[in-house]
C-alpha cells in the first residue's frame, strides 16, 4: 500500500510523496512542507525531527526542489508522509467503495490515486 487515509489526513510512502511534489511543481503549486509519521493501524506518531517546513518564498520550483532534497535524506526510513501544498484543491472522491485522491489546480491537470482507508 502506497497511500492511506486516516482521519481525513492523506499519508503517503516516500515514492508517492516524491510524485506529489513533482506534480505540484509541474502545476506551479507551492509545496509548503513535508511531515513524517509512523503509522500502526489507526495510531499516528509524528516525527517532527524528520519533517520540513518550507521557507517563505514564492518560487514553486525552488520550494519543490528544497522539499525533494530534504525528503531524499529520509528515503531509507520506514515513514509515511503528509505533503502540504498551498491551495491544491485536494479532493477525495468515492467510487465503488474506493477512495481516490485528486491533486489538481484548476484545469491545468490532475493526478488521481487510489488510497486505502
Amino acid at each position: 500500500m502506497r497511500s492511506k487515509l486516516i482521519a481525513s489526513i492523506l499519508f503517503h510512502r516516500y515514492s508517492v510523496a516524491v510524485e506529489i511534489i513533482e506534480e505540484a511543481v509541474r502545476l506551479n503549486l507551492e509545496v509548503l512542507g513535508v511531515d513524517a509519521f509512523t503509522l500502526k493501524g489507526l495510531s499516528v506518531q509524528p516525527h517532527m525531527e524528520y519533517s520540513f517546513d518550507s521557507p517563505d518564498i514564492r518560487d514553486c520550483e525552488v520550494l519543490g526542489q528544497m522539499n525533494l532534497e530534504f525528503l531524499s535524506k529520509q528515503k531509507d526510513k520506514d515513514f509515511w508522509y503528509e505533503v502540504s501544498i498551498d491551495d491544491p484543491e485536494y479532493l477525495i472522491a468515492r467510487n465503488d467503495d474506493r477512495n481516490y485522491v485528486n491533486l489538481q489546480s484548476g484545469k491545468r491537470g490532475a493526478m488521481w490515486r487510489y488510497v486505502e482507508e
